[in-house]
């Protein structure tokens, strides 16, 4: 039988590891992602289940480290999304700002939207439309995308702009009964 190589073995490391998260037995599968990348240190897929093991377990820090430490030893839009959702999670929105920026190649529509989310919460609206437009080019009917976009266009004083996002929002999203009102009072339309 064949000597398995170093990234083989790392494989099946990451592989068992996934098999335990989703058993629920997260302490013994971080230890298998922990000997995976011990085996291979540049295996993007095991420090990123890691660090997500690592903050569930109440240890945001070391799961930031975590993602750190990987993109010191190699830069990678996935670890730097993933550790800019870390601190976007986190309430650290420059720091999580920063780290999506890093990884703008990578980002999914998802990722374009928290953006723009963290951008209108540090008041940069003009790029949190640019963030939500990204996101909404992709996938339409995304009526919180649609709210956030609204929310940054009314704080730039494009009122019209916003009525008609607000309105899109309200025909496609879908809300919980507040979120409806307040769209609605925001288009001055009565109450349900």
């Amino acid at each position: 039988m064949a000597e398995l190589t170093p990234e083989m073995e790392a494989r099946q490391l990451h592989d068992d590891a996934q098999a335990l998260r989703r058993a629920g037995k997260i302490e013994a599968a971080m230890s298998k992602y922990r000997l995976a990348l011990e085996r291979q240190p540049g295996m993007r897929s095991a420090r990123i289940q890691l660090a997500r093991l690592v903050q569930d377990s109440g240890q945001p820090d070391a799961a930031f480290s975590l993602l750190k430490a990987g993109y010191d030893q190699k830069p990678d839009d996935g670890l730097a999304i993933a550790a800019g959702r870390l601190l976007a999670d986190q309430g650290r929105r420059e720091e999580a700002l920063n780290w999506l920026e890093r990884g703008r190649d990578g980002l999914r529509p998802a990722d374009h939207a928290l953006m723009g989310a963290l951008q209108s919460q540090t008041l940069r609206y003009e790029a949190a439309v640019k963030s939500y437009q990204r996101a909404l080019a992709a996938d339409p009917n995304q009526g919180g995308w649609l709210l956030g976009l609204g929310l940054a266009q009314e704080a730039m004083g494009r009122i019209e702009d916003a009525h008609v996002t607000y309105r899109n929002a309200l025909d496609r999203g879908e809300f919980k009964p507040d979120v409806v009102k307040f769209l609605r009072q925001k288009l001055g339309m009565p109450s349900l």
